[in-house]
């Protein structure tokens, strides 16, 4: 992998990072403590200080990024993963940094960003990616609905995989019409319907299945 998408690693490990620069900028009109998290109600609950806010949270996430690209890679089974699957490795955390560098940066400037509703709206957007890919993936440990029955019976991996796109692409559509209605609790249940489905059917189609 580190060969093969080695100029990619390179731009998204720079991507993460380039927010410092933004930091650095406007360093001067940032404040000493800089808004990281919201509430549900839209309201700041979480503050760091300005230099973990602008160096720090681009650090960690650099390393995590790093981290997830060491874990594929040393994957048994990295064959098996699909290309579009390896592109969401590479790329969900360097877009994930960037709101979030948005945000923080964002809502000194303009506090009435809908933290909420963006979320909510990119959420739902990535629940359909990921269930437009998961029927096209074969056995890893990496990617997909990893359960001890799903990596040990591939029977059981591409029924739980074919269920789970359905389930996790109408998750999404479910979350961005209640992000665009407000509906925050709807959001959350479909978050919670939507694992516990995914985690509950390897189970169940293995169960069905030895009946017959």
């Amino acid at each position: 992998m580190w060969k093969t998408y080695k100029k990619t690693i390179i731009l998204t490990v720079i991507l993460i990072l380039l927010p410092m620069v933004v930091g650095v900028v406007l360093w001067d009109k940032l404040p000493l403590q800089m808004v990281t998290h919201w509430g549900v109600n839209n309201e700041p609950n979480g503050w760091m200080s300005r230099p973990m806010a602008v160096f720090g949270l681009p650090i960690i996430c650099a390393v995590l990024h790093l981290f997830c690209i060491f874990a594929t890679d040393k994957d048994k089974k990295k064959e098996n993963l699909h290309r579009k699957s390896v592109a969401m490795v590479l790329w969900i955390i360097p877009v994930a940094c960037w709101v979030c560098s948005a945000f923080t940066y964002g809502y000194v400037f303009y506090e009435k960003i809908n933290v909420g509703l963006i979320c909510c709206l990119l959420v739902g957007l990535l629940f359909i990616a990921l269930g437009n890919q998961l029927p096209r993936q074969m056995q890893n440990h990496v990617f997909g609905i990893r359960t001890k029955l799903t990596l040990s019976d591939e029977d059981v991996w591409r029924a739980s995989h074919r269920f789970g796109g359905w389930v996790m692409t109408l998750g999404g559509v479910v979350v961005i019409l209640a992000a665009l209605l407000q509906w925050w609790w709807m959001a959350l249940v479909v978050f919670v319907v939507v694992f516990a489905a995914t985690l509950i059917y390897p189970r169940w189609y293995y169960n069905q299945r030895e009946k017959k």
